[in-house]
């Protein structure tokens, strides 16, 4: 017997024994493929099983880009619940030339820490490999608290040497540059990978005016001004339905494909999306629906808008300005077409750095 086929039972055995008799992890399936690679592998790691559809539409677009723009044939993915079961054993399989990608999202600083803290660990366990994090939003908080987890995280940035970070709004991009520092060359500012995004096609009739507001620790908005604007237009006869892009229960891989589907069917069937969610706006871009977007605390919404500008449907507007006849004005409006032209050069961009 060689010394690889020997080296791969211990490997499995020893994961067996930790993963499957006490039943903590759930990817034996992807590192037992992961085994039979011999060449470098691609690693999307810390993908979400949350019901944030936003975080899901991400990954969808990452992997999409990552096969169209970058040539990767096979993206082995583990998700944050496999690697937080697994991640001694994950250390086995992950070799110091394979890659890997961290979502991007809006997860990094203090408005959710323990998100943060998995991305830490992960800098920290592969240190040596290159680390790829899609576009992402950096937000600490103004206080002791958040100047102290902002060192922190500047600490592991620094100590990854082949990380390279994408910033999807020019507010992070700045902090990377101003108050992490470091190797300033592999921060860059691009768009959000959603807006990669061209697999929604819809035939849907445009019905109502759909609200899409959060609930969370993100909300800034006070609803009473917007909330009486949404009754006048009810009873005129304007049909409005509620919505989210969270949902209150677990969005596992197998069927993720499908759910974004229906969230986008669902956008793609409104005559107006009023949204202060990021994806919100962002579904209602790559759907052609027509949208105005209020703002978050972390100021991702308007940040991300950036990007979006070239788009005649889409607005993003202060809550102070936000009126009857904004509403009116933009249900005249109506659909419009997307197209990611602009936003090209920067998937090139990312694909250089990738490749």
């Amino acid at each position: 017997m060689n010394k690889k086929l020997k080296d791969m039972q211990k490997i499995v055995g020893k994961y067996m024994r930790r993963a499957i008799l006490r039943c903590r992890f759930w990817g034996l399936d992807v590192l037992l493929k992961m085994l039979h690679e011999n060449g470098r592998k691609y690693i999307l790691i810390d993908t979400p099983v949350h019901g944030n559809l936003g975080d899901h539409a991400i990954i969808l677009a990452q992997k999409m880009f990552l096969k169209e723009e970058c040539g990767v044939r096979r993206i082995y993915e583990l998700t944050q619940k496999e690697y937080l079961a697994g991640k001694a054993e994950i250390g086995l399989f992950v070799k110091k030339n394979d890659v890997l990608f961290i979502p991007g999202g809006g997860f990094i600083g203090t408005l959710w820490e323990e998100e943060e803290n998995i991305i830490l660990q992960i800098l920290e366990q592969f240190s040596d490999n290159r680390i790829i994090i899609f576009p992402q939003t950096v937000y600490f908080e103004d206080s002791g608290h958040g100047r102290r987890e902002a060192e922190k995280f500047g600490v592991a940035v620094k100590k990854a040497a082949h990380l390279y970070f994408f910033a999807r709004d020019w507010r992070s991009y700045r902090f990377l540059l101003d108050k992490v520092g470091g190797n300033i060359e592999k921060y860059f500012y691009v768009p959000d990978m959603v807006t990669y995004n061209h697999f929604h096609k819809s035939s849907k009739k445009r019905k109502y005016i759909l609200i899409c507001f959060r609930k969370d620790k993100e909300k800034i908005l006070k609803n009473q001004l917007i909330q009486a604007v949404i009754e006048k237009l009810e009873k005129e006869g304007f049909p409005v339905i509620y919505t989210d892009t969270v949902l209150e229960r677990q969005v596992a891989r197998v069927i993720r494909r499908h759910v974004i589907k229906g969230k986008l069917d669902e956008f793609a069937s409104a005559r107006l999306v009023i949204t202060d969610r990021l994806h919100g706006m962002l579904f209602a871009a790559i759907t052609g629906t027509a949208c105005l977007a209020l703002d978050n605390v972390s100021r991702k919404v308007s940040g991300t808008y950036q990007w979006l500008t070239y788009l005649g449907y889409i607005r993003c507007v202060e809550e102070t300005i936000f009126d009857e006849a904004l509403v009116r004005e933009m249900l005249l409006m109506g659909s419009g077409a997307y197209e990611n032209q602009p936003l090209q050069k920067y998937y090139h961009l990312m694909r250089d750095v990738i490749i």
